[in-house]
Parts: C-alpha cells; sequence; structure tokens
C-alpha cells in the first residue's frame, strides 16, 4: 500500500506542481483583491507566491483517498472526509478559488486512479519478480 501511494503522490507532483502549475500561472486571489491582502496581513500569515491552479493540498489528499477507498472500501471513509475538509479549508484560508480546488479533486482523483493501475499492471509484476527470486535461492 504504501508504494502505490508513493507511485501515486509522486505522479500527483509532477502533474500538479510542475507541469500544470507553471503552464496555467493563475494568480491568487489576494494578488485580485485587497480584501484578501487584507484578510492575511491582519492574521500575519505569509502568501504563498507559485501558482493558485490547481489546489496542490487538495489534489494530494484525494489522490491518497482515492486510492485509500478503492483498497479499504469504507474503511477509508475518514480519508475522504479529510480530503474534503482539505479542500473546503483552502478556500476559507482564501488560497484558492473554487475552480482551483475543483481542478484540485479531479487531477487528484484522476492520479489516484492511474497509480492503481500502475501498482496493479507494474508493482505486482516486479514484486512477485522479486519473490521468485527469493525463492528460488
Amino acid at each position: 500500500m504504501g508504494l502505490t501511494l508513493a507511485v501515486c503522490m509522486l505522479l500527483e507532483a509532477l502533474i500538479v506542481n510542475i507541469i500544470i502549475k507553471n503552464a496555467v500561472n493563475r494568480p491568487r486571489p489576494w494578488v485580485e483583491s485587497d480584501q484578501f491582502s487584507y484578510f492575511y496581513d491582519s492574521i500575519n500569515l505569509s502568501k504563498p507566491n507559485e501558482s493558485s491552479f490547481p489546489s496542490g493540498h487538495t489534489a494530494i489528499s484525494f489522490c491518497a483517498a482515492t486510492v485509500l477507498i478503492v483498497k479499504y472500501k469504507f474503511k477509508a471513509l475518514p480519508a475522504v472526509i479529510f480530503a474534503i475538509l482539505m479542500g473546503l479549508s483552502r478556500l476559507y484560508l482564501c488560497v484558492h478559488y473554487p475552480l482551483d480546488v475543483l481542478g484540485g479533486v479531479i487531477i487528484g482523483g484522476l492520479c489516484g486512479v492511474i497509480g492503481l493501475l500502475v501498482d496493479r499492471f507494474a508493482v505486482n509484476k516486479i514484486i512477485n519478480k522479486i519473490k521468485n527470486i527469493r525463492c528460488k535461492e
């Protein structure tokens, strides 16, 4: 399970942080609104500088939740609730627009599915080969 999650999260980080954020380069909400900027200044938090679309926090949490819900069904419900709360927190803290969060949900879920497919076809074959080599020795 750990290897599957690692593959999914690595894929998500590559797609979101390296490819999409740099290609879209959407400004954060406080760049376009003084109210959001004032909110951050009033609570004395530093403002992230990278692109707003998609939400990386939402994407990584939905990536993990997708893998866990497929593998463990209803036992993974807390992970899904956590992922939903993560997305809502990005809106509440004014660091993303709703479309950024929705993009994170979709991209994270897709990365989770792709990672599960990679796990099913590639990772399991590698592990089985390693097991077979150990059994022959």
